[in-house]
């Protein structure tokens, strides 16, 4: 006869089959939740995982400032090299098609030695982290099915950087000095493809203008700019 304590650890281990069942019936993936909703993390050693949360976590504050929150959960996986699909020297991408954002670790990172011209710290980390959130959480939100490249970056990079921790965004736009797109035709793809580092640090330019800000984001992800 089973006590009720055997009965207890049956029912657990019954209960842990059924939800380990249904996960994988479902689609679902392992990973870590952060202490933020919407976010889980597979493959990151606890240091990173507490930069990749904070870095999530500043993105979704920033557009929850505007009205807009994710629709589907945030999945990160860490670990290199990225999916193919992105170049050699890339550190981070968005896979639409899997709902997956894949980040390499930060000592992998680290190895770049600069980024925007600026000595790679784990603040930088967390910034990149937050352009990676920006591009998952935008992708639920543009009306149009097949945004612009440009409209894509511009979105990312205008969170990214105004998350970032202001003496590195500093930093950053010392080291491209200008003043950025003054008119949304010059935010272009080629633009971006030529240089993507100086096309990040104009869109932030542009972003920040008074007659820009969430405003024009709101176009951009509505199809009403940016769109060829």
């Amino acid at each position: 006869m089973l006590t009720r304590l055997s009965q207890a650890l049956l029912l657990l281990v019954f209960a842990s089959f059924v939800s380990a069942a249904r996960a994988e019936a479902s689609g679902e993936v392992e990973g870590v939740d952060c202490p933020v909703p919407w976010v889980r993390v597979l493959g990151a050693i606890d240091a990173d995982f507490h930069d990749i949360c904070t870095g999530a976590k500043a993105a979704l504050d920033f557009f929850a400032r505007i009205g807009l929150y994710p629709t589907a959960p945030l999945f990160f996986v860490v670990g290199s090299p990225l999916p193919a699909k992105v170049g050699p020297t890339a550190v981070g991408c968005y896979v639409k098609e899997e709902n997956r954002i894949y980040v390499v670790p930060f000592a992998e990172f680290e190895k770049q030695e600069t980024w925007f011209k600026v000595p790679i710290i784990r603040d930088i980390y967390q910034s990149l982290a937050a352009h990676e959130t920006a591009h998952a959480l935008a992708s639920c939100h543009f009306k149009r099915s097949n945004p612009t490249i440009q409209a894509q970056e511009h979105v990312a990079y205008a969170a990214m950087f105004s998350t970032m921790k202001r003496d590195l965004r500093d930093q950053a736009l010392t080291m491209f000095p200008g003043t950025g797109f003054t008119d949304p035709d010059r935010i272009t793809g080629i633009r971006y493809m030529v240089d993507p580092m100086r096309f990040a640090i104009d869109a932030y330019r542009h972003y920040v203008r008074p007659e820009n800000g969430p405003k024009f984001l709101q176009q951009v992800l509505s199809g009403a700019a940016l769109t060829d």
